[in-house]
């Protein structure tokens, strides 16, 4: 049997928090995070609205010499690095060798590059010198990854993961799959996208992806329900730190989760669009029930992308009914995207987060917005907080190009912990 998966360190950088307490206090307050944008010019865009970040929370996490040369996608995921790292305790007696480094990301240095070609126009070389002497590095898609192991001395594998909006969870289920196979002892892994900018908002909205309640735009993202017009562009970064639960054994760490199982697929039907009867996401869900050695009953609570789009929102329910079958309505649904906007690549490491955070506190968060849902036999949490007995839960994340990944996650067992499994979606006063 495999060795066993451990999270032993979280941080976060949203759009409702840039730390794990600040995060979870927003989700089960329902404060949302979703504004209208003040950085940039939106007179022209369809969508004047996102779920921003705002730079003052995380910015003493990352030194001043990292900042000068880095893009904001970076930053963050450096903010968040340092989070996850304090609170697994790693320390100098981590052998550098056996410490590994993977970042997702969807756009990289979107910000900087943009920068950049804006700086070549206007004044050639000499400017692009003047504005960006660091470009080589800050104009790297690899950035975060790569100032993460420099500022850890991880010598072992750092790897940068570009799927879209399932890049977080690929790259911890990458990071799983490495320590796993005994490539490294400690991975801290996650992902960052810096992606409310002119250039991206831009681009969602040329191809009717965002929505256009600019009126409301706390009421904009509204996952499963009837009213729903498009998704919210978000912003932000989670790192974890996973442990072989060998290693963390060894030196005292107190296991805060278990990764169970990672399923990765792809639909491979439209650039943008899902496959109509969403074979990418059933085959990455299967897969990572496969790789947990679990069947679906076993699964207490499901984290689903939920986007609020027109087509991936029933796609994805549909997709959920395939793999859960008879047991489908009796598992609780939820999304925090109404909350954190969309928030690409991290969107994947964010929700690792709270399904993690869920499954520890027994509370799911409320789905906001969904007042009149298009599926009412599925148990989708709405109107306020559940608690919960769940042991077990699996978060989704499908990106364009039908890139789709899966994670199973669960609460930790103390050693000899020999309880049962209680019984999916069992509501507790």
């Amino acid at each position: 049997m495999s060795e066993r998966i451990v999270v032993t360190g979280m941080g976060v950088v949203t759009p409702i928090g840039s730390t794990v307490a600040a995060f979870w206090s927003a989700l089960v307050s329902g404060r949302c995070g979703v504004r209208d944008i003040d950085a940039f010019d939106v007179g022209d865009l369809g969508t004047r609205f996102a779920g921003q970040v705002d730079d003052a929370d995380y910015r003493p996490l990352v030194p001043a010499r990292v900042r000068r040369r880095v893009d904001r996608f970076v930053a963050m995921a450096f903010a968040a690095a340092v989070q996850a790292v304090t609170q697994s305790g790693l320390d100098e007696n981590i052998a550098p060798v056996r410490l590994g480094v993977c970042v997702g990301t969807s756009a990289g240095p979107l910000a900087t590059n943009a920068e950049a070609s804006a700086a070549l126009a206007d004044g050639g070389v000499s400017e692009l010198r003047r504005r960006l002497p660091y470009l080589a590095a800050s104009g790297s898609t690899g950035g975060a990854a790569a100032e993460i192991a420099r500022a850890l001395d991880a010598r072992g594998p750092s790897l940068t993961v570009s799927t879209e909006c399932s890049s977080g969870a690929n790259a911890i289920g990458l990071a799983t799959a490495l320590l796993r196979a005994g490539a490294a002892d400690v991975m801290v892994c996650g992902a960052s996208d810096a992606t409310v900018t002119r250039l991206s908002m831009a681009s969602m909205s040329i191809v009717g992806a965002l929505s256009q309640v600019n009126d409301s735009p706390s009421r904009a993202c509204r996952p499963f329900d009837a009213d729903r017009d498009g998704f919210v562009l978000g912003e932000g970064s989670a790192m974890l730190v996973l442990e072989t639960e060998t290693h963390a054994r060894q030196r005292g760490a107190q296991p805060l989760a278990e990764v169970l199982g990672f399923g990765a697929a792809t639909d491979t039907t439209h650039a943008t669009a899902p496959d109509p009867d969403g074979r990418g996401a059933v085959a990455a869900m299967r897969a990572a029930l496969d790789d947990a050695h679990l069947d679906s009953a076993s699964i207490d609570l499901f984290n689903a992308h939920a986007t609020g789009t027109r087509l991936n929102d029933p796609i994805e329910l549909e997709a959920f009914r395939t793999v859960f079958a008879d047991n489908a309505p009796s598992i609780p649904i939820y999304g925090i995207k109404p909350l954190t906007g969309h928030t690409v690549a991290a969107a994947g490491a964010i929700e690792a987060v709270a399904l993690i955070l869920s499954l520890r506190e027994g509370i799911v968060p409320a789905t906001a917005n969904c007042d009149d849902p298009i599926d009412r036999e599925l148990d989708i949490v709405r109107g306020e907080n559940r608690r919960i007995i769940a042991r077990r839960g699996m978060s989704t994340s499908f990106g364009f190009g039908g890139q789709c990944a899966a994670l199973v996650l669960a609460a930790p067992s103390a050693p000899g912990d020999t309880r049962a499994t209680p019984a999916k979606g069992e509501v507790v006063a």
